[in-house]
């Protein structure tokens, strides 16, 4: 499915970046790209998974950025399930 998407994401480029050379979407590539907005959409408007409670109850995350020190991030997007983080 990686492959797929990857090439479907490409044709919308080109259709994009090179209209002057006109190149046609197909239909596969359509679908591909349909199929995966709606995965996407599913998953952000579905269950919450457990990292995004962590991530809103601490109101972010500590990350290690090195010589000894943390640094605080906040996320706008759950980097785990790609939920929206109030």
């Amino acid at each position: 499915m990686r492959g797929e998407l990857e090439k479907a994401i490409q044709e919308f480029e080109d259709d994009a970046y090179h209209r002057n050379m006109r190149p046609k979407i197909s239909e596969e590539a359509k679908a591909i790209a349909l199929a995966s907005m709606k995965e996407k959409l599913e998953r952000a408007t579905g269950p919450e998974c457990k990292w995004c409670e962590i991530f809103r109850k601490n109101k972010g995350w500590s990350a290690y950025v090195g010589d000894g020190r943390y640094e605080h991030i906040k996320y706008k997007f759950c980097p785990v399930c790609g939920r929206m983080i109030d």
